[in-house]
């Protein structure tokens, strides 16, 4: 539960009214009061959003959240990204108000329990889970375009010590967090940095995103963590109208040679290949529609549509770029960027339980 307490405090405070600057935390106590809040707008009724946030270690930038918010009915589902150096974690929350309760249960730990209480009054406690919410304070904190008044405060307090703090500000959700894992480790502090809303459906088909027609053939400059370490060569063999053979060489793996083979249908990017016990696999790398924020499951294994954009490759500049992550047991496993016209032009994993961090770059691309 504490670890989950950062991602957690990231879900619950992602609305489409943060200034696109972020907020600035000078005076977070200033102006307590005891003045009773009665309202919902702590947890505002978005209509979706992509926000982003910088996590820091006492003064000092670690790594940034990405949250994908997707509204359905009274409910709220948000999906983080939180990466720290060169690891990469996700998970998943609902939220919904039940009343004047704020209940939220996780894809990790689906208990259902109550973060927020509305009306609050300093001093107002209550159970979640094995810790006591407390509300610490309500007043005014400075942000990037005045003050922010009756700004809400909970503590989350474990075994006697305040674990997390969280502050809610009206019409926006939470603001900041802190905490201090056991009371007593380092600070470590969320700041939303940016909001966008939520994008339309991405308008990619199968064959911009794996282009399957003709042969060609990918050389991919290889990074153990930020150490260049060899290249690999991948080579597209067409078999059919909608099946492709991607053959692959990579001198710093073992075996060294292995092979794909993709499949387009009417709504998915499948591909193929054996397992480690020789079994042939089969995965669905892309959904279509595509959206940011689409996830499938199959066994324990999640995939999610990251993110849109730009990626940045030896090759040059990519556009329409789809950011596609696997998830398992909570930690990122995989990533692939697809993009249009090219096919897979970035490839990282982690392996050995993140011991092994790799980087797969497009380095150039015949014909």
């Amino acid at each position: 539960m504490r670890k989950s307490i950062l991602l957690l405090a990231l879900s619950l405070g992602l609305t489409s009214g943060c200034d696109a600057n972020g907020l600035n935390f000078l005076n977070p106590n200033k102006g307590t009061t005891e003045t009773s809040i009665n309202s919902n707008d702590y947890y505002p009724a978005f209509n979706g959003g992509i926000a982003e946030f910088d996590l820091f270690s006492a003064d000092n930038k670690v790594g940034t959240a990405v949250a994908v918010i997707e509204k359905a009915d009274a409910k709220v589902r948000l999906k983080v990204l939180t990466r720290v150096g060169d690891s990469e974690e996700g998970m998943s929350q609902t939220g919904e108000w039940k009343g004047g309760e704020l209940v939220v249960s996780e894809d990790k730990n689906p208990q259902p329990y109550t973060s927020l209480k509305i009306p609050a009054k300093v001093g107002d406690t209550w159970l979640a889970g094995s810790s006591t919410m407390k509300v610490a304070s309500i007043g005014e904190l400075d942000g990037p375009s005045g003050l922010l008044k009756d700004v809400i405060r909970v503590d989350r307090i474990d075994q006697g010590k305040v674990d997390s703090s969280l502050w809610y500000a009206k019409g926006m959700g939470i603001v900041r967090v802190e905490t201090r894992f056991g009371g007593t480790g380092d600070l470590i502090t969320f700041r939303l940095t940016k909001h966008t809303p939520q994008p339309a459906a991405i308008l990619l088909t199968a064959e911009d995103c794996f282009p399957m027609g003709n042969s060609a053939q990918s050389l991919l400059r290889i990074y153990n963590g930020n150490t260049e370490v060899g290249t690999a060569t991948a080579s597209l063999v067409p078999l059919t109208a909608t099946t492709a053979r991607l053959d692959v060489q990579d001198p710093t793996n073992n075996p060294s040679n292995f092979s794909e083979t993709y499949e387009r249908t009417s709504d998915a990017l499948l591909s193929s290949s054996p397992n480690d016990q020789g079994v042939l696999q089969t995965r669905t790398n892309l959904k279509f529609p595509l959206k940011v924020g689409m996830d499938w499951q199959v066994g324990e294994e999640t995939t999610v549509i990251a993110s849109f954009g730009s990626v940045v490759v030896p090759y040059g500049t990519v556009k329409d770029a789809v950011r596609v992550v696997r998830i398992r047991q909570g930690k990122v496993q995989d990533a692939f960027w697809f993009a249009k016209g090219l096919g897979i032009v970035q490839v990282e994993s982690w392996q050995n339980e993140a011991a092994v961090h790799k980087l797969y770059k497009l380095l150039s691309r015949t014909p």
